[in-house]
């Protein structure tokens, strides 16, 4: 016999998984930002910048830093413009097509 093994271990209850799990959850404490305050952040950046960054990669640059996920970016880009925003930065690089305007008829 191995010195020190019972040859059982204790089961552990329901109860004590439940406050593992909610003790690991708690821990991690997330920080939650409003679409408007990530917008503001993300202008923060590119003025900061000299506007020499564009607002895509200001939000690029937040995720590679680990600050977001990229899967948060739908709620925290939610707001109309913002969206404008990307946008026009998508078309100026080509990512878009471009609109027709007055000045092309």
């Amino acid at each position: 016999m191995i010195e020190g093994f019972t040859g059982w271990e204790a089961p552990v209850s329901d109860t004590a998984a439940a406050l593992a799990v909610k003790l690991k959850i708690t821990d991690q404490a997330p920080e939650f930002m409003s679409p408007k305050a990530f917008e503001q952040k993300i202008d923060q950046m590119v003025a900061d910048s000299g506007n020499t960054i564009t607002h895509m990669d200001a939000i690029l640059e937040l995720i590679e830093q680990g600050e977001f996920d990229y899967e948060d970016m739908t709620k925290l880009c939610s707001r109309k413009s913002m969206r404008q925003k990307i946008e026009n930065c998508a078309r100026a690089l080509n990512y878009m097509p471009k609109l027709d305007t007055l000045d092309d008829l």
